[in-house]
């Protein structure tokens, strides 16, 4: 038989926000799952230069006027 060889998965969640207040809200909320690695970017510009050190499973953005 082989072994069975378990890996954790983390999600790995990239929110760009321009409010503080909201990073921090989702943040929070996304933060409560320990199997979620979320990083945070103010805007597009900063989130473009984090994308070649990790590529992240899902994008939460603003998208508001």
């Amino acid at each position: 038989m082989c072994p069975i060889i378990t890996v954790p998965l983390v999600v790995k969640i990239l929110v760009i926000d321009d409010n503080p207040v909201d990073r921090h809200l989702i943040g929070g909320l996304l933060g409560q799952q320990a199997d979620m690695e979320i990083q945070f970017a103010n805007d597009g510009a900063k989130a473009l230069a984090m994308l070649p050190e990790s590529t992240p499973d899902l994008i939460v953005t603003d998208l508001q006027r």
